[in-house]
């Protein structure tokens, strides 16, 4: 069974305010309703998001797509999760490089430290040999 999402867009060259709808189709037992927003795939190739602003049972024959998505709660959860574990390895990855200028750092000294007295002495002064 299928039911008509009549939807308006928001991005883009497209806006609410446009009082032009576009029907899509979408299996009956979706979990949409009339105010939700929704990822399209437009005829001209894009991706774009729209409004729902009427549902009907059947199918229209102006619909002649699918939504991609509805971006509901369920969606931006799933998101936000996504980003927490990008951000938290992203945060590893820069904990990483500090180590590694660290590192950088004192393998200069204590590459001149092997190779100069001086330089030995002064790190041992610094506690750092």
């Amino acid at each position: 069974m299928l039911k008509t999402l009549s939807v308006t867009f928001s991005t883009g060259n497209y806006s609410y305010q446009n009082s032009k709808s576009y029907d899509y189709m979408v299996k009956a037992d979706l979990d949409v309703k009339v105010g939700d927003q929704v990822l399209v795939y437009t005829n001209d190739g894009r991706y774009a998001v729209a409004k729902v602003n009427r549902i009907a049972d059947g199918v229209s024959n102006k619909a002649t797509k699918t939504i991609v998505a509805v971006l509901n709660a369920r969606v931006a959860k799933a998101y936000e999760t996504r980003e927490q574990e990008v951000k938290a390895v992203k945060n590893k990855l820069d904990r990483l490089e500090e180590l590694l200028t660290k590192e950088a750092e004192f393998n200069k000294y204590r590459y001149l430290a092997a190779n100069n007295a001086e330089a030995a002495q002064l790190l041992r002064e610094l506690g750092m040999a």
